[in-house]
C-alpha cells in the first residue's frame, strides 16, 4: 500500500475540480487562494506595486537607461527603468537620482551609451550630480547584456559627487558648465574603474578630489587636467593602479600645476601609474605632499616638464611628509627654469629604492636629491637607485643635502653632466653616509 506522501499517490491524485461553481465564471480554489496571498503580501510590504497585469512587481537593483528612449516623465514608481521599459537621458537628473535612492536604496544604473547631463542645476554653482549611498553607473552595450567597449562608453557632461559605496565603472565624465572638478569623493568607500575623467580638449582644472576621510580606489582609468590631476585632502584614502594622469597647463593658471597633490594627513598609494605634467608659465609637480600626508610608489613613471621659464620637481615632500618610492622612473625636465627630481624639505622622509631619478635643464640648474631644513633623526633612504643630473647650460648637482640632513646612500651610482666648474655629485656630504656608491662627472668615475 502507498504512503498518501509518496510521489507515486500524488501524481496519480484526482484533479480537484469545484463542480458548484463551473459555468460561473467565478475562480478557482487556487485563484481564490492566490489571490488573497497576494493581497496580504501588498499589505506587508508597501513597496510592492502590481504591474499591468496584475501581477507582483518585486523591485530590482538594476535600473536601466536607453540613449534612445525620449521619455521625460518623472521617475516615481519600480515598474519603471525596467529592462521591458528603460528610462532614457532626459529623466538622469538630480530629482529623479534622489527617486530612486527611495524606492530602491543602493541601485545599479545601467546605460547602453549615449550622452547625458550630469549637472545638478538646482544647485547654485551648478556642481554636478550627487549620488546616493550605494548607487552605481556603469556603461553596458546596447542590450544591456555585457559591458560596454573602452570607445562605446556612455559619456555623461558635468560631474559627479561620491556619497559612499558608490562606483563609476566604464564611464567617461567630461566636462561642462562652470563644473572645475570631475569627480569629488566626499566620505566613504568609493569604487572608479575602467573610466575616464576629462579629455585632452575639455579637461577639468581638477579631475579627481577625495576629501574627508574616504577611502576610494581607482584602477584602469584616465584623468585629464589643466591644473591638477588628484587632489586627496583631510585624512582621505586614495588607491591608484594602472592609472594615466595627465595634467597640461592652460595659460591664465594661478597656481602649481600638480599631478598627484596629498596633504592633511592623507595617504596615496600608486602602483603602475603613468603621471604626466606640463607646466608653462607656472611650476610643475609630478607629486606633491604636505602636512604629515604619505605616499608609496610603485613601478610607476613619473613625468613633469616645464616648457618656458619655470621650474619642475618629480617628487616633493614637505611637513613631515613620508613617501617610499620602489622600482620607479621619476623625470623632471624644464626648458629655461631649475630641475629637481626629489625634493625635500621640513622634516619630511623619503625612501628610495630600485628606482632611477633624472633631473634635465637646457639652461638652468639640475639637482636629483635636494634635501633642506630637516631637524628629525629620521634619515632619508637612497638604495639601488640611479640619479643624473644634466645641466648643459647650467650648474649640475646629484645629491645636495644641507647640514643636518641625515641621509643614507648605498648600492647607488650618481651621474651628473654640468656646464659650470661648480658641478658636483655631492654638494656636501654632512650628515651623509655612502656604502658602495659609484660616482659619474662628465663621463669620467671621480671619488664620491
Amino acid at each position: 500500500r502507498l504512503s498518501s506522501h509518496a510521489v507515486q499517490q500524488r501524481i496519480s491524485d484526482r484533479i480537484e475540480r469545484y463542480p458548484a461553481q463551473l459555468g460561473r465564471g467565478s475562480g478557482l480554489p487556487d485563484r481564490i487562494v492566490y489571490r488573497d496571498a497576494a493581497a496580504r503580501l501588498l499589505a506587508q510590504n508597501p513597496n510592492l506595486v502590481l504591474g499591468p497585469n496584475g501581477q507582483i512587481v518585486f523591485p530590482s537593483s538594476y535600473w536601466f537607461f536607453d540613449q534612445n528612449v525620449s521619455d521625460t516623465s518623472s521617475i516615481a514608481s519600480v515598474t519603471q527603468c525596467t529592462y521591458e521599459a528603460p528610462c532614457g537621458p532626459n529623466q538622469f537628473d538630480q530629482s529623479n537620482l534622489n527617486s530612486i535612492a527611495v524606492l530602491f536604496p543602493g541601485a545599479d544604473l545601467y546605460f547602453n551609451g549615449g550622452a547625458y547631463t550630469a549637472i545638478n542645476f538646482g544647485t547654485r554653482a551648478n556642481t554636478g550630480i550627487s549620488l546616493a549611498v550605494g548607487q552605481t553607473l556603469e556603461s553596458r552595450t546596447a542590450d544591456f547584456r555585457q559591458t560596454a567597449a573602452s570607445d562605446q562608453r556612455t559619456e555623461f557632461y558635468g560631474g559627479f559627487q561620491l556619497s559612499g559605496s558608490n562606483v563609476l565603472n566604464n564611464v567617461s565624465v567630461q566636462q561642462a558648465g562652470a563644473i572645475t572638478t570631475g569627480v569629488v569623493v566626499n566620505s566613504g568607500l568609493n569604487v572608479i574603474q575602467n573610466s575616464v575623467i576629462g579629455d585632452d580638449s575639455y579637461a577639468y582644472e581638477t579631475g579627481l578630489e577625495l576629501i574627508n576621510d574616504s577611502l576610494t580606489a581607482v584602477s584602469d582609468s584616465n584623468v585629464w587636467a589643466n591644473n591638477s590631476g588628484i587632489d586627496i585632502t583631510n585624512s582621505a584614502f586614495g588607491l591608484f593602479s594602472r592609472d594615466s594622469i595627465q595634467v597640461v597647463e592652460k595659460m591664465g593658471n594661478m597656481y602649481t600645476n600638480t599631478g598627484v597633490s596629498a596633504e592633511k594627513g592623507a595617504y596615496v598609494y600608486l602602483n603602475q601609474l603613468q603621471i604626466h605634467v606640463e607646466g608653462r608659465a607656472r611650476d610643475a609637480r609630478g607629486i606633491e605632499l604636505e602636512d604629515n600626508a604619505l605616499a608609496t610608489i610603485q613601478n610607476s613613471t613619473i613625468d613633469a616638464k616645464n616648457s618656458v621659464s619655470s621650474d619642475t620637481i618629480a617628487i616633493g615632500a614637505y611637513h613631515q611628509s613620508n613617501v617610499l618610492v620602489q622600482n620607479s622612473r621619476l623625470f623632471a625636465s624644464a626648458q629655461n627654469g631649475n630641475a629637481i627630481g626629489m625634493y625635500r624639505q621640513n622634516d619630511a622622509v623619503m625612501n628610495i629604492q630600485n628606482s632611477n631619478v633624472t633631473a634635465y635643464s637646457a639652461n638652468k640648474d639640475t639637482i636629483g636629491f635636494f634635501s633642506l631644513d630637516n631637524t628629525t633623526a629620521i634619515s632619508s633612504v637612497i638604495n639601488n637607485t640611479w640619479i643624473f643630473s644634466d645641466s648643459p647650460n647650467g650648474m649640475a648637482i646629484g645629491i645636495y643635502p644641507y647640514p643636518g640632513s641625515t641621509l643614507i646612500v648605498s648600492h647607488s651610482l650618481i651621474r651628473i653632466n654640468g656646464g659650470r666648474t661648480n658641478s658636483v655629485p655631492f654638494y656636501g656630504k654632512d650628515d651623509i653616509t655612502l656604502n658602495n656608491v659609484l660616482c659619474f662627472t662628465n663621463n669620467y668615475v671621480v671619488p664620491c
